[in-house]
């Protein structure tokens, strides 16, 4: 065979097996494409409930300063509207009038107790002189009438003195309680009297109160707060949201419920206390009380929409490491805020599918796609 018939046998040999690959090629079924699902990573968060209702702050001591004794104010030794504490002199009255009437009962005293000395000591000599039948009984019953006089009036004399030093103090006006002071009411000069209205008006902010009416419905819900668990040591525990959205950095303390329902309102004051060492509470404000436990109850929580019901119960569909699905039995617990609380059958960082699930069965591999955001 010669060089040139070889090649040619070899071309057609070659063009034959290409045209057989082709055509093996063009006969092959296509590869079909994964499913697509959404998914969406379990998170964990705390499911307790909470109860939501409007509240008012409240002064827990609010006092009128008054003067308690008449004269003219000499001076104010305050700003208005700043905090003062217990026993800061506030104001004063004049002094003259009663520093002179403190000078007269203690004189008077002084005359007393020598009466009582002088009618004492009658009294004894009296009492010799009956002894030696130079007197008649009479006589020294007499002498102690008058020694008996002269003690009482002694007594009367201490308590004058006594409502004397009373009265020049009162001349000091001073703050019986820590708080804010309000606006004066008279100014220097004035004359001022126990029948005058307020001198100012001292109101405490640290602690507050900030009282809530409930409704015996929301009230038989947060006593069931407690028990959701069955944890004896559970309670609830007011928290406070201010009227900017903002959440107050002080826990609060229940310390008062009504004995009774209101019956034209079908409500129940409750109260709690709160530390306002900031003052960002002030009496007359409202907020918004938010009562919960005083211990979370953390559990995963997935989309409303991922779960599913069978005859068997609930259950969601996982993706796994090798993108497959699978069938999860779960114990669902509350529904909060289009999510769903599931007590057991998942933990936090699992995927779980939340859309696509008419397209995949248990076992299929699956094309994942990560949900933006909340994808619900």
């Amino acid at each position: 065979m010669s060089k040139k018939t070889l090649f040619l046998a070899i071309c057609c040999i070659s063009s034959s097996f290409l045209s057989t690959a082709q055509a093996a090629d063009t006969n092959a079924k296509p590869k079909r494409p994964l499913p697509s699902v959404v998914v969406q990573t379990v998170d964990t968060k705390n499911v307790s409930p909470e109860i939501k209702q409007s509240g008012r702050v409240e002064a827990i001591q609010t006092v009128d300063l008054r003067a308690r004794v008449e004269g003219f104010l000499l001076k104010r030794n305050f700003v208005e509207g700043t905090m003062v504490k217990e026993g800061d002199v506030l104001f004063n009255i004049e002094k003259d009038t009663y520093q002179i009437a403190l000078k007269e009962r203690e004189a008077d005293l002084m005359s007393a107790k020598a009466t009582l000395k002088n009618n004492a000591a009658d009294l004894e000599r009296k009492r010799d002189m009956l002894k030696k039948d130079l007197i008649s009984q009479s006589d020294v019953d007499a002498a102690e009438a008058a020694r008996d006089t002269a003690k009482a009036q002694v007594k009367l004399s201490q308590a004058a003195l006594e409502q004397a030093k009373l009265n020049l103090s009162y001349t000091d006006v001073v703050s019986p309680i820590d708080g804010v002071i309000g606006i004066a009411n008279y100014t220097k000069g004035n004359l001022v009297k126990t029948t005058s209205d307020p001198l100012a008006t001292i109101t405490s902010v640290d602690p507050i109160y900030v009282s809530v009416e409930i409704g015996e419905k929301k009230l038989l819900q947060t006593r069931n707060l407690q028990m959701q668990n069955g944890d004896e040591n559970l309670k609830a525990v007011p928290a406070l949201v201010l009227s900017d959205g903002t959440t107050y950095n002080h826990k609060g303390e229940f310390t008062y419920m009504g004995p009774e329902v209101d019956m034209t309102s079908n409500t129940v004051k409750v109260r709690a206390t709160f530390p306002n060492p900031e003052h960002t509470l002030r009496p007359g404000q409202y907020v918004t009380v938010s009562i919960g436990l005083n211990k979370q109850n953390i559990l995963p929580v997935v989309p409303q929409e991922s779960v599913q019901k069978d005859k068997k119960g609930y259950f969601v569909l996982v993706v796994d490491a090798n993108s497959k699905i699978e069938e999860r039995r779960v114990d669902v617990g509350r529904q909060i805020d289009g999510d769903w609380a599931i007590k057991s059958g998942l933990k936090k960082g699992e995927q779980v599918v939340v859309q696509g699930l008419q397209k995949v069965r248990p076992d299929m591999k699956v094309n994942v796609v990560e949900a933006k955001g909340a994808t619900k």
